[in-house]
C-alpha cells in the first residue's frame, strides 16, 4: 500500500523522474542505519519498537498528506522506511514469542502469504483509489487509519506486560 502511494506520489507533487529516483532507492546508507539501530539493540522492548514504528508511520503518512512538498516528501520517505522497519521486525519478534512452538510454522506461514498477496493487492486498490480521490485525501485518511491501528498493538502490549510481571511475581 504505502509503496503504491510513494511511486506515485511524484506526479503529484509535479516532481518528475528525480524525486521517484530517490523514493525508489531510499538511500542505501538510510537502510543500513535502520539494520544497525536493530542489530545494536537499541529499543530493547521490541513491542515498544513496533508501537513506535507504528505510530511513526501513521504521523508519516498524514504529514505527507498535509505538505505535498518535494523535501517534505523525501524527509517522510525516509521516515516511513525507518516505521516500517521498527514495525516488520517487532512483530515478527511479538509473533515468535506469543505463538506456541507447535503452531509456529503455520501460523508464521499463514502470516507470510496474507503478507505477500496484500502487496499486489495494494498495488491494484491503491491504484484505484487515487484516480478517484486527491492524494491528500488518501495519504491523511491511511495516516489516520494507521494510527488507529496502533491502538490494538497497544493493548497486546498491554497484556504481554502484564502476563510477564505475573510470571516473574510467580517465580
Amino acid at each position: 500500500m504505502d509503496i503504491v502511494f510513494l511511486f506515485s506520489y511524484p506526479v503529484v507533487c509535479n516532481a518528475g523522474d528525480r524525486i521517484t529516483a530517490i523514493l525508489r532507492n531510499d538511500s542505501a546508507v538510510l537502510q543500513y542505519q535502520r539494520s544497525l539501530l536493530i542489530m545494536f539493540n537499541v529499543f530493547k522492548d521490541k513491542y515498544r519498537m513496533a508501537v513506535a514504528g507504528l505510530l511513526l508511520e501513521g504521523i508519516v503518512l498524514f504529514i505527507m498528506g498535509i505538505a505535498l512538498h518535494y523535501y517534505a516528501t523525501i524527509a517522510a520517505a525516509c521516515l516511513l522506511g525507518l516505521g516500517v522497519c521498527f514495525v516488520s521486525v517487532g512483530l515478527n519478534t511479538m509473533y515468535q514469542t506469543m505463538i506456541p512452538k507447535a503452531m509456529m510454522g503455520r501460523v508464521l506461514s499463514l502470516v507470510s502469504v496474507l503478507l505477500n498477496a496484500s502487496v499486489p493487492l495494494g498495488q491494484l486498490f491503491g491504484s484505484m483509489i487515487i484516480e478517484y480521490y486527491s492524494m491528500t485525501l488518501v495519504l491523511t485518511v491511511f495516516g489516520v487509519i494507521v494510527t488507529i491501528s496502533l491502538l490494538s498493538l497497544i493493548r497486546v502490549v498491554t497484556i504481554e506486560n502484564n502476563e510477564t510481571a505475573t510470571m516473574k511475581k510467580e517465580v
